[in-house]
């Protein structure tokens, strides 16, 4: 079998913290390829095995990530808005891809060369897989997306939870934005044209998921007076 080592953190103090304690031990093992991802989650049979083989047919990769679909059980409104939500994703990581520039790393499912770990994500850094993705863009590696890698994961079934997820993502996305204004701008018009597209081919709920979000947004900055570091683990 493969050897397992369990590493116990004396308190909680965030993501970003538990992947630091991994990074020396994995510099130290030195394994080819480091596959990441989170505990609450369903990973499809031959998922990893179709999100390594991009190491052999690309050419210098650095990172691969998986694609993340919801866990449906009742199609109700809110498992709509999850479905259609991924599928934006997937069609915005497909062409990113087509430039091997997928740096939207989602921590449900991704894989780097041991060359490509990071000595150290801040503890402050909330959106702390897509800060891994763009520090590697930014630097130059090459970076892919696997679609047939499929990770399935629970989304919130209410507004309520609804709304907590996409304020912390608005946080760490403003993080981003600080790191790479450009980056993040052409990620939107490549979001806006996803959705466009998707409107245009009779996906309604596209422009419902594009309007929710953006009005959460908005109120969440509105009334947080851009309070992102509320998201920040204490």
């Amino acid at each position: 079998g493969f050897p397992v080592k369990l590493i116990i953190e004396s308190e909680r103090t965030g993501k970003a913290s538990a992947i630091n304690h991994l990074l020396p031990i994995l510099r130290s093992i030195k394994p080819d390829i480091c596959v990441f991802t989170d505990g609450d989650v369903h990973i499809e049979k031959n998922a990893i095995e179709y999100l390594v083989n991009n190491f052999s047919i690309y050419e210098n990769l650095s990172g691969v990530v998986g694609h993340p679909v919801p866990i449906v059980e009742t199609k109700n409104l809110w498992d709509k808005i999850a479905i259609e939500n991924c599928a934006i994703w997937d069609e915005v990581r497909l062409r990113q891809n087509e430039n091997l520039a997928t740096w939207t790393f989602s921590g449900y499912l991704f894989a780097v060369t041991t060359s490509s770990l990071l000595e150290q994500i801040e503890n402050t850094m909330i959106a702390e897989d897509a800060f891994w993705g763009l520090s590697l863009l930014l630097t130059g590696k090459r970076l892919a997306y696997e679609h047939r890698s499929l990770v399935f994961v629970k989304f919130p079934s209410n507004f309520r939870d609804y709304y907590i997820q996409k304020s912390r993502n608005r946080s760490g996305w403003a993080q981003l934005a600080q790191i790479s204004p450009k980056h993040f701008q052409e990620l939107q018009k490549m979001q806006r044209g996803v959705i466009v597209s998707r409107i245009q081919k009779g996906n309604i709920i596209s422009f419902l998921c594009y309007l929710i979000d953006k009005s959460i947004w908005f109120l969440d900055w509105l009334f947080t007076k851009r309070g992102e570091n509320r998201h920040i683990w204490q």
